[in-house]
């Protein structure tokens, strides 16, 4: 199903802020109990599929796994360089249309970074 989505991120680096804002044509489905959100921006290819408890994040070549239940490991390529980092969830409320999740990066047991992300979806007009 094809649909118009508008995705925001705001990382905080200590006093470092970074944000960013996609508005792009994607493509949804429901697997296996997992939301699936599709799109590219800028040449780059995102996914992301999540349900209540857990999230997969898809940017280009790298993924990062974030569950409520755990702390996950997981190597993020970026374009530094591979980091091995830990995963934290603070809070995730998911829905069909709908994404809200905090996070923290941690890396050597020191959090370097908390991530807030928001992912929402809406039905495209005839028009679009």
């Amino acid at each position: 199903m094809n649909k118009k989505y508008i995705y925001k991120s705001v990382i905080n680096h200590g006093s470092f802020k970074e944000s960013v804002s996609y508005e792009e044509k994607g493509k949804y489905h429901y697997d296996q109990g997992n939301h699936v959100v599709k799109f590219v921006s800028n040449g780059e290819k995102f996914e992301i599929s999540y349900n209540d408890h857990h999230v997969s994040l898809k940017h280009g070549q790298s993924n990062l796994f974030l569950s409520t239940f755990e702390e996950i490991e997981n190597d993020y390529v970026t374009q530094y360089g591979v980091m091995h980092l830990t995963t934290r969830v603070l809070k995730l409320e998911s829905a069909e249309n709908k994404l809200s999740l905090i996070y923290e990066l941690v890396v050597q047991g020191e959090v370097v970074s908390t991530v807030y992300i928001m992912l929402r979806g809406q039905e495209l007009s005839d028009e679009a």
